[in-house]
């Protein structure tokens, strides 16, 4: 892991990752994909993610639900899943 991005937050690192605002930033330090961990909204994270970056450089794990791409070309945007 490169970097964290959470953009806003008031602290410079998270378990010794720096906190950068964006993927932009996280190139600056290296990093070559992203892996996913929004849990309030995955899949709103993931569509704007998939403009920067291809499907083999986005991982979601399968517990936040994120419907990927299809060939290349994005889905329309899922609904946000219920909140419990």
């Amino acid at each position: 892991m490169t970097a964290i991005i959470a953009a806003g937050r008031n602290e410079a690192y998270f378990h010794g990752r720096p906190i950068v605002a964006d993927w932009e930033a996280a190139q600056k330090l290296g990093a070559k994909a992203v892996a996913i961990a929004d849990s309030t909204a995955p899949q709103t994270v993931y569509n704007q993610l998939r403009n920067l970056l291809c499907d083999e450089y986005l991982i979601a794990p399968s517990l936040l639900h994120v419907v990927p791409s299809k060939n290349g070309t994005p889905y329309e945007p899922a609904p946000e899943w219920p909140k419990p």
